[in-house]
């Protein structure tokens, strides 16, 4: 069932010259789970894992890994997806070489139109329209000249343009919007959890952020990993004995086994082992 899907993942791997030892090396995967995803036998571990490997092994040969997952996923479910090719259309061969008659057209009339009439009346407008406008600016500044000469005050009144009015309260809002973020940031800070993790090997893991967003990971051997929640991380990680931990920088003693998974709660009180846990496909 997945002959020809992992033929494509091991053209690509011997199309960079790359040897099943080197690629199983660099993915972390023991050669023998590999070899078994070249000859199309993907039932050595749950899937969970077998993703993963997947996920590590197209990245690493230059495939995009969310297609190779996606086409795994319809293989597993028996939805192969076909590509669909236009059929070829026959162009209608010509019954003969003879020219097409040419058609007489007769050419199009040209309409001119009277506008000269039209042209005196908008400029006559015009004028009116310039001579009431110079009226309105001089009766403007008459009524100026007796309001604010005449009338003996001596208190000048400036007004500040829109645009500076606009300018300071945009950098009012600024100065005041940074001022929250500083304080929510500080919030934050003071009163978060925060989760280190450092793998001792390969390893997988889920969490759930204040039982609300969730993120997996995907560690190898001497990585580290620095999550931060406000009241609890609900973890389920794939290989327990693989990764050690601490909360607030103390560590964290798990009860763990290589090779096992794990599922608990960590919040500020300590662990909370959950019960065990299927692998299910996600």
């Amino acid at each position: 069932m997945f002959e020809s899907f992992s033929a494509e993942l091991k053209q690509a791997r011997e199309a960079l010259n790359i040897s099943p030892e080197q690629l199983a090396n660099k993915i972390k995967i023991d050669l023998k789970f590999l070899e078994a995803m070249e000859k199309g036998d993907f039932t050595f571990l749950p899937e969970i894992y077998v993703r993963a490997f997947l996920k590590e092994y197209a990245r690493t040969v230059g495939l995009d890994e969310n297609k190779i997952l996606k086409k795994f996923t319809q293989i597993r479910d028996g939805k192969v997806a076909v590509e669909e090719t236009e059929p070829e259309v026959d162009q209608p061969k010509s019954e003969t070489s003879n020219p097409q008659p040419v058609k007489y057209v007769e050419p199009v009339k040209q309409i001119y139109y009277n506008v000269s009439d039209s042209s005196a009346t908008s400029k006559k407008t015009n004028n009116q329209y310039f001579i009431i406008g110079a009226l309105l600016l001089v009766v403007v500044a008459i009524a100026v000249y007796f309001f604010a000469i005449k009338g003996g005050s001596k208190e000048i009144i400036t007004e500040t343009p829109y645009d500076e009015i606009l300018e300071e309260r945009s950098t009012a809002d600024k100065r005041r919007f940074m001022e929250e973020d500083d304080s929510q940031q500080q919030a934050l800070d003071s009163d978060s959890l925060v989760l280190k993790f450092f793998a001792k090997d390969s390893t997988w893991i889920r969490i759930i952020f204040d039982n609300a967003t969730e993120k997996e990971y995907y560690l190898r051997n001497n990585q580290t990993l620095e999550v931060k929640a406000f009241e609890n991380f609900n973890l389920f990680i794939g290989n327990s004995g693989g990764v050690s931990v601490t909360l607030q920088d103390v560590p964290v003693e798990l009860t763990t086994k290589k090779g096992l998974p794990l599922k608990c709660i960590i919040d500020r009180n300590g662990v909370k082992y959950l019960e065990n846990t299927n692998l299910q496909n996600r």
